[in-house]
This record gives C-alpha cells, sequence and structure tokens, in this order.
C-alpha cells in the first residue's frame, strides 16, 4: 500500500510540474529578437560584401537533418536585416568540395531536391498558423508560396501558386555561392501596434550532396514537416515600418482568326469562313490597409494557369485539384472549412463549372486580411 502510494504521489509530483512548466511557457512567452537595421546602402547583386553587412551578426545556424542540433558541416553564413521599404536576406556558403554545389535551373518556382537552395519562412501577422516563403538557389531562382494551417496536411496546406513581386540574385564562387533576397514590405501583409510589427521568421539552407539541412531557430525534425511550420518560427521585431497601399494591375487583351466550316444554306456543301476573336480584360489587387487586401477581376482569363496534372479516376467521387488560379490566392486558408475525411464545405475549383463544364466568369470582387486577432474573407 505504501509502495503504491509513493508511485502515486511520484506521478502527481510529476503532472504538478508539467503543468507548471505549461504555466510558465504562456505566462512568459517568446521574447522577440530585434531584427538589426541597415545603416548604409546595398548594392543587390547577389554578393553580400558592403559595409552595411558586415555590422550585421550572422544567425546561429544549427543542424535540422540528418543529425540535429550538430553544427552545420559547411560554412554558412545567414544575415537578416530591414530598411523602410525591404526585409533582406543574406547568405553565404562555402563547400570543402566547391564540386558539391548543385543548381539546374532559373526556372521561375521550380523545386527540386537535388538543387542547393536557400530560404526563408515569414509569418507575417505572428499568428503561428500561416506563413508565406521564398527561396533560391546558386542560378538566382525565384521561387514562393503559402503556407496554413500550420502544415497540418503537406497535400492541401502547402501551396506553391501564389506569386507576389520579390527579388532573389545569386551569384556562384570559387568556394560555393552567395545571394540576396529583397522582399517588399508591400507584398506583405502585418499588423503595427505601437510602431512595432513581430513576424516568425525561419531561415534555412539545404546542401542536396549530403541531404543535410540547417536552419534557424533550431527545429528538430521529429514532427512531419517541422521546417514549415509557422508555430516553430523565431519571433522578431521591427521598428517604424509604414504599411503601403499599392495598386496592382494586370490587364490581358487576346485576338486571333478562327477557321470553321459551315455547312451553305442549300445543304449541299460547306463553306471556309473566317472568324475574327478579342477579348480583353484585367485583374487588380489593392491594399485598403496592410491587413486588408481587395482583389477585383473584369472579364476573367485563366488562360496563363498551370494546367493541373493528369489523373485517372476510377471512383465513383470528384477527384480534387487544388487551387492555381491567382485570384484566389491570397490568404485561401480563410475559405478551407474542412471536415474530417478530407471533406471541405467550400470548393472554390467549382467557381467558373456548370455541370461539369466551363461557364465564363465576368468579374468578382474578394476581400481578405485580419483585423485584431480575427481573420477576415468576403468573396
Amino acid at each position: 500500500m505504501m509502495k503504491f502510494k509513493k508511485k502515486f504521489t511520484g506521478f502527481l509530483k510529476r503532472v504538478f510540474q508539467g503543468l507548471l512548466l505549461l504555466l510558465c511557457v504562456n505566462v512568459w512567452p517568446q521574447e522577440p529578437m530585434v531584427v538589426p537595421r541597415l545603416s548604409g546602402e546595398l548594392v543587390f547583386d547577389g554578393v553580400p560584401d558592403e559595409e552595411a553587412w558586415q555590422t550585421i551578426a550572422a544567425l546561429p545556424l544549427v543542424m535540422h537533418i540528418p543529425v540535429y542540433g550538430n553544427e552545420p558541416t559547411e560554412l554558412s553564413v545567414i544575415k537578416i536585416a530591414y530598411d523602410k521599404d525591404y526585409l533582406y536576406v543574406s547568405g553565404i556558403i562555402n563547400y570543402k568540395n566547391p564540386d558539391d554545389l548543385r543548381a539546374f535551373s532559373k526556372k521561375r518556382d521550380y523545386n527540386s531536391p537535388k538543387c542547393d537552395w536557400l530560404g526563408v519562412l515569414i509569418d507575417t501577422f505572428n499568428d503561428r498558423q500561416n506563413a508565406v516563403m521564398f527561396w533560391t538557389n546558386p542560378n538566382g531562382l525565384r521561387s514562393e508560396g503559402t503556407i496554413q494551417n500550420d502544415v497540418v496536411d503537406s497535400n492541401t496546406d502547402i501551396s506553391f501558386s501564389w506569386n507576389t513581386f520579390w527579388d532573389a540574385k545569386s551569384s556562384i564562387t570559387e568556394n560555393g555561392w552567395s545571394t540576396e533576397l529583397r522582399i517588399p514590405f508591400s507584398s506583405l501583409r502585418f499588423q503595427v501596434r505601437e510602431n512595432k510589427t513581430r513576424m516568425g521568421i525561419t531561415v534555412a539552407s539545404y546542401l542536396p550532396v549530403k541531404a543535410e539541412m540547417a536552419s534557424f531557430p533550431a527545429i528538430p525534425p521529429d514532427v512531419a514537416n517541422a521546417i514549415y511550420k509557422p508555430s516553430m518560427t523565431r519571433i522578431m521585431e521591427f521598428t517604424g515600418l509604414k504599411p503601403e497601399n499599392p495598386l496592382y494591375v494586370t490587364p490581358y487583351a487576346t485576338a486571333g482568326i478562327g477557321q470553321v466550316n459551315e455547312l451553305n444554306d442549300s445543304g449541299t456543301g460547306y463553306v471556309m469562313k473566317s472568324k475574327f476573336k478579342y477579348d480583353a480584360g484585367f485583374d487588380a489587387k489593392y491594399s485598403i490597409s496592410n491587413n486588408l487586401t481587395v482583389d477585383l477581376t473584369v472579364n476573367t482569363d485563366f488562360a496563363q494557369v498551370e494546367a493541373d496534372d493528369q489523373k485517372i479516376n476510377l471512383t465513383r467521387y470528384s477527384l480534387y485539384f487544388p487551387e492555381k488560379r491567382v485570384f484566389f490566392q491570397e490568404k485561401a486558408d480563410v475559405f478551407d472549412f474542412s471536415f474530417l475525411g478530407g471533406n471541405n464545405l467550400f470548393y472554390s475549383r467549382r467557381i467558373g463549372l456548370y455541370d461539369g463544364h466551363p461557364v465564363r466568369i465576368y468579374g468578382g470582387v474578394r476581400m481578405t486580411g485580419r483585423i485584431n486577432k480575427w481573420d477576415i474573407g468576403i468573396l
């Protein structure tokens, strides 16, 4: 009896310690890291050798895989800084054997586990659920995407269809490669409180020859897709950011001549006729504030959208295809009403279809954003 009581008392003690630790985490949240502000001018050329970069401290990288907690096997210097217009990320990766460098493409949004890359993930609202990510390779490739729901399901919660305005330049050196990422704050949605802005940020680099990834902050690979989780980012603080309200307009116009064979009036033969076809429209994006955005589409043309992968359906249910149309990309998670079993109350791919056939969309308006702790979406 005493033995049981002793064990039970020990169990209660461990429970109490666990609750106390949880309480401490909630009462004393993560202190933000202050992001250094650039004090000089930069030449945006992919070589971060200006004096302004020399005064910025490098981030302490930790190996994510294959051996968590070790120091990176190659010399990697990654820095982050900002000015009134841009967020900058710089990287210098030096190899013991420069032949280990891998870079095969500069195509926009090209993703391959066989290429070296360096990237940044930004939880702009610091909500620990949603983020945007940007990365590049030794060729200066630009690729970006969005993350939602803290990547509960990587098949639906990571999207590479989103695009915005930013830039990256890289340079291949004798010992490896260097790069600079420049992301306009006008391309990010965030909130300013008392002249301060907090965002969750993760930076990472990948060496495919060694299947090695290093990151800041240190992120254990115990959970699937841990490196992509906004909840694992380091909270960073910016001062003096002034929200901008840019207006982006993307017009389009198409024209062409088509030839058709039509039956003549007497019904005795066919006559070839030429028909001139033309069309025009536009998409617009306007930031009402830096945390509310309106998307407008008029006489929508989706011809430029990436084609879906071909699938063979052997079931009695409709196939699910990811949304790749730009109009629906911003804050797509706001319209995600998922249920158990992969069911979803709203499926945007049905917009523009009737009975399985495409129909013309004459226009649409969409507003998304965040007010205080509330996400807002109107379509």
